[in-house]
């Protein structure tokens, strides 16, 4: 072989490497950018998993203080009854005869 023939086939050679490794360097920069991608995906959905669950923390106070509120009124309610009731009877017609009837009999 001639030195031109042998420096062809070197030169060829490297040409060759230099193709592989360059494809090489490609594949290592689209797999960084998936892995970046994936990243950015699961952070997304830890963020949409941390926002549900806010949104269910949510719901459910908002639930406590729709049942804090109900038996607040229930409490109101309980409490404004028997004063009506006692107010009632101390007005009632029908105490004021069985009192009346009472002292007619004493």
């Amino acid at each position: 072989m001639t030195r031109q023939t042998v420096q062809y086939v070197v030169m060829t050679r490297q040409t060759v490497l230099y193709k592989v490794m360059t494809r090489q360097a490609v594949q290592y920069e689209v797999r960084t950018r998936q892995t970046v991608q994936y990243e950015v995906m699961t952070r997304q959905t830890v963020q949409y998993e941390v926002m549900t669950r806010q949104t269910v923390q949510y719901e459910v106070m908002t639930r406590q203080t729709v049942q804090y509120e109900v038996r607040t009124r229930q409490t109101v309610q309980y409490e404004v009854r028997p004063r009506k009731t006692v107010q009632y009877e101390a007005n009632s017609p029908v105490r004021d005869k069985q009192s009346s009837t009472r002292q007619t009999v004493l």
